[in-house]
């Protein structure tokens, strides 16, 4: 595992929406989107460059993403902790809802319940088994998601799904789950706070799992 598959973490805000991507070899290690198709008929072998600013936005709601590389980004601080574990999860599945321990803001809209998806995200109202992830924002299904890692992961084929209340937030950890036909694993985190704020943290990123086709926001 090099250096940049160890050290590249998220962050997400409200009102002030932060992302934090740290990279340690810096912004020249480019990172790229593309659309995964999950069948032998890939029509989407091209790639969209990904811009690795440290720091942007604001959107129509006022939310922005900064990096940890600036002076105000987040510090990455992986949670280990004793959380509800999901069994028998699924390819292409999800899981929920699950009672938050308090109201979250997202988008305009209050929530108190969230699903997890086995392809690296969570989202609000419903839930949803989508494998072939696309760049954001899209009108298209799903909504109301918060990606952490949006690719074609497979849980049942490896991999511990927890979830649960740390102190003022709420937790969900990937933990070695397993990419969809490969033997690539990431260990990873998105965090819920209390006032609505929205954390991003990647702990491992192993055996050689494609860091170039997911989508992240």
């Amino acid at each position: 595992v090099n250096d940049w598959e160890k050290s590249f973490w998220i962050l997400l805000l409200p009102g002030f929406l932060g992302l934090s991507a740290h990279n340690n070899l810096g912004p020249e290690h480019e990172k790229h989107l593309h659309q995964h198709v999950k069948s032998e008929h890939n029509s989407h072998p091209g790639w969209v460059p990904r811009d690795m600013r440290h720091f942007g936005g604001p959107d129509s709601y006022g939310y922005v993403f900064i990096d940890s590389n600036e002076p105000d980004g987040p510090q990455f601080n992986y949670i280990n902790f004793d959380g509800e574990t999901i069994t028998n999860m699924g390819d292409d599945d999800y899981r929920g809802p699950f009672q938050l321990p308090f109201d979250f803001t997202f988008y305009g809209e209050t929530y108190s319940q969230v699903y997890i998806n086995s392809n690296g995200f969570i989202s609000f109202g419903t839930g949803n088994t989508q494998y072939n992830n696309s760049t954001i924002p899209d009108q298209g299904v799903p909504n109301n998601i918060i990606a952490f890692f949006w690719d074609d992961l497979n849980p049942a084929s490896g991999g511990i799904i927890e979830y649960g209340q740390v102190e003022n937030s709420w937790v969900c950890s990937f933990v070695n789950v397993r990419e969809f036909g490969g033997s690539g694993t990431i260990s990873a985190q998105v965090i819920l706070t209390e006032d609505s704020e929205i954390l991003f943290q990647y702990l491992d990123f192993n055996n050689g799992i494609d860091i170039n086709g997911e989508t992240i926001g």
